[in-house]
Formats: C-alpha cells, sequence, structure tokens
C-alpha cells in the first residue's frame, strides 16, 4: 500500500471551535470500512477533490473525495449494507425503493433478486443531474461525529475498480481531474495503472468536456432562484444570493478551462487556473435576482470559451492537399512530415481521430498498423484512408531494399485497404459516379476485411485484417481464427499459391470481403481492392472469388447454371432492395463502380440490434401494448423496421418471434406486424382500384388517388390511430411543408405516401410483392 501524505489538509469548522482534522483512518471510519472489513486496511485509490483542490474552500467547507475499491472489495460492501437491511427487518417492499440508512450513510442496493423484489431504477429525485442509480457507484453524504464532538461533513463519490476504469477510459473528464491530482491530494494509491494506462482521446474528450460544461450550464439556468441557500464572502462580509447556482456556472469555466490544459499539456497542470472566474461570478450583480443578467454577461463568454477549446482539440487533417499529393497518401505523408517518427505519429492519430495501432519490429524495420473506430470521424481524409486497417514500415536502414538500383523510401506503405465505405446519406460518402458500370454486393453480418499483402522485408504473404494486425481474431460461430480460415482458402482454390517472383515486387495488397457459410466450415470471398497489384495477380484471384459467389447477390436464380444479374440505375433502387433483406443476414448493400465505395445500410438490421440490446429478463415490466401512442417513438420505429421485413419473409417472423420470445417486447411485436400487414394490404387494395378506373393513364392514376378517403379503407379505428401515430412521429423527424401533425389523419393518400414510412412501406410492397 502506497504511504499516506504526513500533512494532510486540515479545517476549523467554525471560528472559536476546536480545529477538525480529517485523515484517512476518519474517513475509511465514516464509510463503515472497518465495521464490515474486521478493521483490515482497505486496498483503494483515494483522491481528495473539490474547493479544497481549487484553493476557493471556506473554513466551514466540506471534504470531497473519490474513493476506488476492488470490485470484490464493491461486491462484499454491497452484501454487508443488504445483510444489515435484513437484520434490522426492513420490508422488501421499502427496501427495493429507497436508499439503506445506517451510521448516516447511504447506500445505493444493486443486484435485487426477483425473489427479493425487483429493483425500482427510477432516477433518484434527490440527484441534481439525475444520474439515479449507477452500477458501480454511490454518492454519499456522511455526517462523522469525531471523538471531541465536532462534525466533519465528508461528500464521498464510491466507484469500484471497473466502473471507475471506464470512466476513464471514456475520458470522462471528473476521472481525469483525480488522476492528474498534485500528490498531497492523493492520500491513497493502490491501483497506479489507473494513471499509467489512461490514454487521452480528443474525440472523447470532447463529448466529456463539453457535455459536462453545457450540463453544468443548463443547471445553472433550471435551478436559478430554486435554491434557499445563500452565504457569505469571506473576504468583504457581504452576502452572496443563489451562491449554488452561481457554483454551476463556476463549474462551466472550470471544466473548459481544465479541458484546455488537458488538451494542451495532456494533463492538468494548474487546479487554481479557475479561481478568478469563479470569485468573480461570485460578486457579479449582488443584488441582482434575475437570470437574465447573468445569461447576457456568461453565456456568450461560456460559448467563446468552448470555441477555443474545439479549435485545440478538433482538426481535419494534418497534411495539406499538396503533400498528399506529392506522398499519395494523407497516413503516409503524416509519416513522412514527422520524419519517421512513428511514436509521434500514433499519439497524434490517437489524440485527434481516435486512431488504434500496434507496433512492432523485425531486422531492422519498424512496422505500424493502424485503424479506425467508430468515434473516428468520418470528415478526416486520413481516417478514411487507413479505417479497415493499413500498415506502414520504417527503414533503419534504407539500404535495405532496393530495385534496379532504386532505394525504396525510408517510410513506405505496406498494406493499404479501400476507404472507409460510408452510408451514401453521409456528406463525406463517396457518390457513385458510374452506374452502368457498377456492382451491388451485400455484406453480411459476421463479414470481415482481410487483406493479404506481400511483406517485401520477410519475403512472405501476410494476413491482416479490418480488427488486428494478425488477423487472429475468430468470427462468430467459427472454431478456427480468420486467419487459419483464409489460408485455407487461398490454398484450395487458388492454384499455385503461394507465387513466387515477388522478390523484386514493390508492396502489394488485396482486401477481401470475408464472412463464413452457413455451416461455418468455409468462406464466401469477395475480392474488393487492390494496391500496387503491377503484376495483376488480382486476375489469378478472380476464378477463386466465381467459385465461392455464383453472382453478386442482387441476381436472380432461375436454374442452377442461368443466372440473370439485374441492374440498378440509382440509389433508390438500392434503397428499395435494401429494405427487403433478412436482418440476420445482411446489414448493408454496397455499391462499387471501379473507383469508390457506397453503403446502403439495412435499416431493419439497426433496428434488430436495438432489440438485442434492449431485451432483457422475463421478470422486467413488459410494454403494454393496449395503446400504441403511448410506446416511445424509437422503440416503435425499431419495431416497424422489424414487421416491415417480416411481412415478406415468414422465416424471418419466426426468428423475431423466437429471439424475444418471454421479453418485454414480445406482445407489442405482434401487434405492430398485424395492424401494419392490415396497413399494407388496404393500400395494395387502394392502388388497384384506382389503376382500374385509371387505364393506364399516370395523370388520371394521380387525380384519382387524390380522391381515395382513407378511412373508408379502416373500418377500425385501432388501425387509424396506429396510422395516424405513425405519421405523427414522421412528421416530427421529415422537413415537410404539410399541414401539422396534429392534422395528419385529415391528410389525402397522395399526400400520406409522399413521406416517410408510409412511401418506403408501399414501395417494397409493390415493388417486392411478387418476388
Amino acid at each position: 500500500m502506497h504511504s499516506i501524505p504526513s500533512a494532510l489538509p486540515t479545517t476549523t469548522k467554525q471560528e472559536g471551535r476546536q480545529q477538525v482534522v480529517v485523515d484517512i483512518n476518519i474517513l475509511f471510519k465514516a464509510l463503515d470500512f472497518h465495521d464490515w472489513n474486521q478493521g483490515i486496511g482497505m486496498k483503494a485509490n483515494v483522491y481528495q477533490t473539490g474547493s479544497r483542490v481549487y484553493g476557493t474552500a471556506k473554513p466551514n467547507s466540506d471534504y470531497d473525495f473519490f474513493v476506488i475499491i476492488s470490485d470484490d472489495d464493491y461486491l462484499q460492501l454491497d452484501t454487508h449494507y443488504r445483510n444489515k437491511r435484513k437484520n434490522n427487518s426492513l420490508s422488501l417492499e421499502t427496501a427495493s425503493t429507497t436508499r439503506h440508512d445506517v451510521f448516516n450513510n447511504q447506500w445505493y442496493y444493486s443486484g435485487i433478486t426477483f425473489e427479493e423484489g425487483e429493483y425500482d431504477v427510477r432516477k433518484n429525485e434527490d440527484s441534481l443531474f439525475g444520474d439515479g442509480f449507477i452500477e458501480g457507484y454511490q454518492c454519499l453524504f456522511l455526517s462523522f461525529l469525531m471523538a471531541d464532538n465536532e462534525v466533519a461533513e465528508l461528500n464521498v463519490n464510491l466507484y469500484k475498480y471497473s466502473t471507475f476504469k471506464a470512466k476513464l477510459d471514456e475520458n470522462w473528464l471528473q476521472a481525469l481531474m483525480c488522476i492528474y491530482l498534485p500528490p498531497q491530494h492523493v492520500w491513497q494509491l493502490d491501483f497506479p495503472e489507473l494513471h499509467t494506462d489512461t490514454k487521452i482521446y480528443f474525440r472523447k474528450l470532447i463529448v466529456s468536456v463539453v457535455g459536462e460544461a453545457g450540463k453544468h450550464f443548463q443547471m445553472a439556468r433550471r435551478k436559478w432562484n430554486s435554491f434557499d441557500k445563500d452565504t457569505k464572502d469571506e473576504k468583504n462580509g457581504s452576502i452572496i444570493s443563489n451562491y449554488q447556482e452561481k457554483k454551476y456556472i463556476a463549474h462551466t469555466f472550470r471544466d473548459l478551462l481544465f479541458g484546455k490544459q488537458i488538451a494542451t499539456y495532456l494533463r492538468i497542470v494548474d487546479y487554481t487556473e479557475a479561481n478568478a472566474i469563479y470569485y468573480e461570478i461570485m460578486s457579479s450583480f449582488p443584488n441582482e435576482k434575475s437570470w437574465t443578467s447573468f445569461e447576457k454577461e456568461y453565456y456568450p463568454r461560456y460559448h467563446s470559451l468552448k470555441d477555443e477549446f474545439n479549435e485545440i482539440t478538433k482538426k481535419d487533417d494534418l497534411v495539406s492537399e499538396q503533400e498528399y499529393k506529392m506522398n499519395g497518401s494523407f497516413a503516409l505523408a503524416l509519416l513522412r512530415k514527422l520524419k519517421g517518427d512513428i511514436s509521434t505519429f500514433i499519439e497524434l492519430l490517437r489524440l485527434y481521430f481516435s486512431i488504434e495501432s500496434q507496433t512492432w519490429k523485425e531486422k531492422g524495420v519498424q512496422y505500424v498498423f493502424v485503424k479506425g473506430v467508430e468515434e473516428s470521424p468520418n470528415y478526416s481524409k486520413i481516417v478514411q484512408e487507413v479505417f479497415y486497417g493499413m500498415i506502414l514500415f520504417k527503414q533503419e536502414r534504407p539500404e535495405l531494399i532496393s530495385k534496379e538500383n532504386e532505394i525504396f523510401s525510408e517510410c513506405e506503405i505496406l498494406c493499404k485497404p479501400p476507404n472507409k465505405i460510408i452510408p451514401y446519406s453521409n456528406a463525406f460518402s463517396y457518390k457513385i459516379s458510374n452506374w452502368k458500370k457498377s456492382v451491388v454486393f451485400e455484406r453480411y453480418t459476421n463479414s470481415m476485411m482481410v487483406h493479404l499483402f506481400f511483406d517485401i522485408f520477410s519475403q512472405k504473404w501476410m494476413l491482416c485484417s479490418e480488427k488486428s494486425f494478425d488477423a487472429q481474431e475468430h468470427i462468430n460461430g467459427c472454431n478456427d481464427s480468420i486467419r487459419e480460415m483464409f489460408w485455407t482458402f487461398l490454398r484450395q482454390k487458388v492454384i499455385n499459391f503461394p507465387l513466387s517472383g515477388f522478390q523484386t515486387h514493390p508492396p502489394t495488397s488485396y482486401t477481401f470481403d470475408v464472412f463464413p457459410n452457413l455451416f461455418a466450415s468455409d468462406l464466401t470471398v469477395t475480392l474488393l481492392s487492390s494496391y500496387n497489384d503491377t503484376s495483376s495477380l488480382r486476375e489469378c484471384l478472380r476464378p477463386a472469388q466465381k467459385l465461392t459467389r455464383k453472382s453478386f447477390v442482387f441476381s436472380k436464380i432461375e436454374n442452377e447454371n442461368d443466372i440473370i444479374e439485374l441492374s440498378f440505375d440509382n440509389i433508390s433502387e438500392v434503397k428499395a432492395y435494401v429494405n427487403t433483406c433478412d436482418p440476420f443476414y445482411v446489414k448493408e448493400c454496397v455499391v462499387w463502380d471501379g473507383i469508390g465505395f457506397e453503403s446502403v445500410p439495412c435499416p431493419q438490421y439497426e433496428s434488430l440490434n436495438y432489440l438485442l440490446e434492449n431485451i432483457q429478463l422475463r421478470n422486467e415490466k413488459r410494454i403494454e401494448t393496449t395503446e400504441i401512442s403511448q410506446v416511445s417513438e424509437i422503440v416503435l420505429t425499431h419495431m416497424i423496421e422489424i414487421s416491415r421485413v417480416c411481412i415478406f419473409s415468414q422465416s424471418t417472423t419466426e426468428k423475431i418471434r423466437k429471439l424475444i420470445q418471454g421479453s418485454k417486447f414480445e406482445a407489442l411485436f405482434e401487434q405492430v406486424l398485424y395492424r401494419f400487414t392490415r396497413f399494407c394490404e388496404c393500400l395494395n387494395v387502394i392502388y388497384e382500384t384506382v389503376e382500374q378506373t385509371s387505364n393506364g393513364n399516370l395523370k388520371v392514376f394521380n387525380e384519382k388517388l387524390l380522391e381515395v378517403n382513407f378511412q373508408d379503407y379502416f373500418m377500425d379505428t385501432s388501425h387509424i390511430n396506429f396510422v395516424k401515430n405513425l405519421l405523427v412521429a414522421q412528421f416530427k423527424n421529415v422537413k415537410t411543408n404539410m399541414p401539422k401533425c396534429s392534422h395528419a389523419i385529415q391528410l389525402t393518400i397522395a399526400e400520406r405516401l409522399s413521406i416517410s414510412p408510409a412511401k418506403q412501406m408501399y414501395k417494397c410492397v409493390c415493388s417486392f410483392k411478387n418476388q
């Protein structure tokens, strides 16, 4: 256990009263640690935080702490308080909805079993930020009676190790403020790795700092004049009104100033930096009770400081367009700009773009594997370039490899993937330029990109993937690694592989979309792109691709040997097809025109993921579906996407039913599916009726459509309400010049079909009802 600082902070509660000294033993006694742990020292990280660190504490200020204990100790402590609750004979009905109160302590119970009573996770009304119950966290307000009858007021944020570690991984500002504290405020340090292993990611830091600052400013606005708490200014004896609300404004500026320090120095170097603005806020408008004056003064300054923080942490790219053109790659241009400094290279990519990396060294050559993650920003050209996994190298002795007396550059690309495939709706997506030459293929739920590349130093063919530098990970349902499966595929499908003759070949790589077949015994492979394919190895790999995939998937197989490939003329047709795909297998369709890729995600796949993430145990309260209008919009939207696909596929319907059996979604799914089916049947009847009277004349068809009375086809009021609620929800999300959403039920059928989701629903029904 690390030693406790010899000089711990002390305070005098009030003038004339005996000095109150708080040390770590008093803190642990107040937390009741010694009682349950038989006096054995608790392994913990103990951080003093708050005003005593900032230097703004008054003589009677409370002590603020963050305490981190091991997961096992936290579980034992939770059990300890659970037993005390039982010994005190508290009823389950009371215990399941209240906090434990013993020795002036509070404790939220976690893990209440069904037999003991269902835990009520309603937000704590006393919590200003509405955090409510958080697994692995307790917010404790302790009044500890000292031996001399003085009272020590302690505010303790108690975390179990894994929860606090997750907060650090998210770059949560409050956690970072702990690990950067000066030594005198770190009272115990038994988990030093929390300090040494934490890495900063500006993308996460932006979310944390801007979110925390915004939350504090909103709290000041929302709680203004809500607290009956004024305080005395220690400097001049005047009364500070709205003290708590003003503290929230000060916290706003402190959050951003600390964020700027972390972004600049990768740590907090001055915990007193916000004191000037703190004292200014406390003395501002001394006789003013209105929020307007404070907002007018501090809101612009808050936004200005936020802009300064964003300016430091946000970079579009780290190289110029000219540097890119000279090197043919943004990543390579940056590495050369840094003169091959790989450490700085990967740190910059991590800080600004959350790009992950792996480095290794062999025979005088340094390799670096870089890849993007979900939070990596699409606006960055570097992110787009390395997202699926790029390998670069730096030679310590450039004379190692030469070709025809031409020495390779010190830094080069060894394996280059295609640019990130971005959804068509994103502003940074590649846009298909030639639909006549385009090919569309599905990407499956467990597919992965695998890169085959030739290492010019070891003279061997190597593999990496979009996930790792060695492709050793496993795809769901497969016993072998993706590396083992792909090598087996190459040996079986490609004659004479590995090919010889690459001793003087420049770095070459190929990217494949790979997924296991139904029984996970073989792979289906699609060659996506190549890099430096000067020897046309691509042509050697094409036959293997045809052996595993009969055709690109948007095709109609009339018999085993006769395949008719269907073509697309625009992105809307691809979207219509995507809406019919089975979400258990297909996650997106990708269009390739020979230059770039454009993605059309399956909305029903996203909805299926939502269901998978939110299906709870049988004992959780189920959704009451007597009135679908009472169901949240997001749940209803996902359920509609799932139901839309189920109309076309009985097998998908059965898989969904099996998946949600016994869950809170079960009854809702059946009602939505039934009403949605009825909705589509009525639309078909309407269109067929209008079509018969229009004699194939499109103008007449549209005129007749305007005359249709929608209610005539929906005799059941519940169906009308279902459609009305659908439309109401969509009006909130779609820009339209239609009437207000409250008048949605009065719209004509043509107006209904001009907005989503009705248009997409019916388009699917009409386009594919005979498929």
